[in-house]
């Protein structure tokens, strides 16, 4: 089975975190927040992970209405870091998250 993905409106640069990692906000599109929507709905009381190129950028406990717009996330790898520097200033285009439960 595919795992289902999630489509992306924005990924901004924040500055640093005091550990010293860059952080970014990334935001769902409505169409990405429908597909998790959809995918948790049998899902409640559980936890779901959106992940990039095989690194888990977040994960959210699911409850009953769960609508995750945007996130923020501080990343330790540089090569994904690299990546969502990136996307940010318009040099790739947005990726779509792969969804997890």
């Amino acid at each position: 089975m595919i795992p289902p993905c999630v489509e992306l409106s924005a990924i901004r640069f924040l500055g640093y975190a005091a550990s010293g990692h860059p952080q970014f906000r990334v935001g769902l599109s409505e169409s990405g927040r429908a597909a998790l929507r959809a995918f948790s709905i049998n899902r409640v009381g559980s936890w779901i992970h959106l992940d990039l190129d095989g690194a888990r950028l977040t994960s959210a406990f699911i409850g009953p209405a769960l609508d995750l717009q945007e996130f923020t996330v501080s990343v330790d790898r540089p090569e994904l870091s690299a990546k969502l520097h990136a996307i940010a200033q318009g040099l790739v285009t947005l990726p779509w998250l792969i969804l997890g439960g």
